[in-house]
């Protein structure tokens, strides 16, 4: 039987000895289960202390308090240097968070090999996901296919400030406050006019700002 080591990073204990209890028997692999529970004791762990080969996957959780010591804001920074680090370890995220913007970045700039969200996961969908992650990656919660598949199957190609606006937007700002938003970058006349372009895509042009949200979510870009 294949004995794989797998490492957990999550700031809850009791989710991590549930990971723990869970794996313990497993039909087709033995697991012995590495965790840690802040970015701090998993970076002097995986990267100074430890051969990063040693991992076959290494489950990162997304939202954690940051690193002031080694510059990291969350999961996702610590499993960029990994990434760069070394190639053998399986990187995948077990999370919480379902934000659109964020997965497709996670995917573009990562490339993971599984994204799983916890309140889609029982233990047997997580030993299934273990099983997949290692011979057929990557691996996505539903909700995640979902969203690529409506996403791909999709012919309407808004660019990053498109989707800004439809973030923020669902995220309870006003358009007259998109103005003042860094990362958009346009005036309130540029911005409404964008808003127009979109609707008209959407087939929603008579319809609120909600309508337009809720019709980004139907198809996948939220």
């Amino acid at each position: 039987m294949q004995t794989l080591e797998i490492l957990f990073i999550d700031d809850h204990p009791m989710i991590l000895e549930g990971y723990t209890l869970t794996l313990q028997n497993c039909e087709n692999y033995k697991v012995n289960v590495h965790s840690k529970t802040t970015l701090d004791d998993a970076y002097d762990y995986i990267v100074n202390e430890n051969d990063l080969d040693k991992f076959d996957i290494i489950f990162f959780d997304i939202n954690m308090d940051d690193s002031e010591k080694h510059g990291l804001i969350n999961g996702v920074d610590l499993a960029s240097r990994v990434k760069q680090a070394t190639k053998h370890p399986k990187l995948a995220f077990l999370t919480m968070i379902k934000d659109q913007l964020l997965m497709e970045s996670i995917i573009k700039d990562i490339n993971p090999d599984g994204i799983l969200i916890k309140s889609e996961i029982s233990p047997k969908v997580l030993k299934e996901s273990i099983s997949e992650i290692i011979n057929n990656p990557p691996c996505f919660s539903p909700s995640i296919k979902e969203k690529i598949r409506s996403k791909i199957n999709s012919n309407i190609l808004l660019d990053k400030t498109d989707t800004l606006i439809l973030d923020r937007l669902n995220k309870g700002d006003l358009t007259k406050n998109l103005y003042f938003n860094e990362d958009i970058g346009l005036t309130q006349r540029a911005i409404e006019k964008r808003k127009r372009k979109i609707k008209i895509l959407f087939g929603v042009e008579q319809k609120s700002d909600i309508g337009l949200i809720e019709e980004a979510k139907k198809r996948g870009f939220l």
